[in-house]
């Protein structure tokens, strides 16, 4: 027989080591897609960007298995097939997981209005711009943020 303490020891080291993985919600996001599929037990794609009161619909087919999609305040039951929506109607940055696999993550990037959210620079969470009339070299795009990412 295995001693508790050897299983536990192994149960803390699988976590340790897939928290150290990189996380596919950090990712850079694909601009406009409003489909996600969940299949082999990750999001495709894992960040997506929006615009605000667009509408995201989740695919389960993932050959039966059960998954879930959970943000902050909304979120999916668990299920094997089918699909799952959920409008944005807020701009920002909306983290959300499959809380059944362990690693399993993802992110909604959502601009305001007729906004587009891009990349500040690595490290930094994806910032506001918008188009505006005028001339010069910087007219086109107004910077409005750029914070660390939510963890």
């Amino acid at each position: 027989m295995v001693p508790l303490a050897a299983v536990a020891a192994v149960v803390v080291a699988t976590v340790v080591v897939i928290q150290l993985l990189p996380n596919a919600a950090d990712g850079p996001p694909v601009v406009d897609a409003t489909h996600v599929a969940l299949r082999d037990n990750r999001f495709h794609p894992p960040v997506i960007q929006i615009k605000q009161g667009q509408t995201v619909t989740w695919s389960f087919n993932d050959n039966g298995t059960t998954h879930n999609v959970k943000g902050t305040g909304w979120g999916s039951g668990d299920q094997a097939s089918g699909t799952f929506r959920h409008t944005f109607t807020a701009p920002g940055s909306y983290r959300y997981s499959c809380t059944l696999h362990l690693g399993m993550n993802g992110r909604v990037d959502v601009g305001a209005g007729g906004h587009t959210m891009t990349p500040a620079r690595p490290g930094l969470a994806a910032h506001e711009t918008s188009k505006s009339k005028g001339s010069g070299p910087h007219h086109g795009h107004r910077r409005i943020i750029a914070v660390p990412p939510i963890r």
